[in-house]
């Protein structure tokens, strides 16, 4: 039998307590601690386009252009963009004049947002508008069927119906 001093007996099993939350793995041992909890989200991920900024950075969320979604309010049915963090939590959204076909970041952490009616609009990691330009009026009147961005961002190839 051993004789702790209180403090000393609660600092024991304290120490055996973490000891006891590591999980072996091979010859090695991890544990897992929770960083932050994710907040609660007001919309479905599963009806939205989720692009990630590269290396880690933000995210951008907008509706899924080919979806159909049941709304029950005005609000939600303006098409918006929103850009997260990669903890989840809002740094900016807005609302777009048109359809959303595609989002892409670049490598530049760029957020490149192609239209239906053919404008493209650049935008920084937080959100800012930073250039729009528009393709043709041929394009724009056919209107954008979908895209595809390149990762460096210098071009962006557009299909029409």
């Amino acid at each position: 039998m051993y004789d702790f001093a209180p403090d000393q007996e609660q600092s024991v099993f304290k120490n055996a307590n973490v000891a006891a939350e590591w999980t072996p793995l091979g010859n090695r041992s991890y544990t897992k601690k929770t960083l932050y909890t994710l907040p609660s989200f007001d919309y479905d991920l599963n009806r939205e386009q989720i692009v990630g900024c590269p290396f880690g950075g933000a995210m951008a969320l907008t509706r899924e252009p080919n979806m159909l979604v049941l709304t029950t309010t005005v609000d939600k049915s303006i098409p918006s963009i929103r850009i997260l963090t990669s903890s989840g939590t809002l740094l900016r959204s807005f609302e777009q004049p048109d359809k959303v076909v595609k989002l892409g970041w670049t490598i530049t952490e760029r957020l490149v947002c192609v239209l239906q009616n053919g404008i493209i609009e650049i935008y920084s990691a937080l959100g800012e508008l930073l250039g729009n330009y528009l393709i043709s009026s041929e394009v724009s009147a056919q209107k954008v069927h979908s895209a595809r961005i390149s990762s460096t961002g210098d071009f962006v190839v557009i299909f029409t119906n």
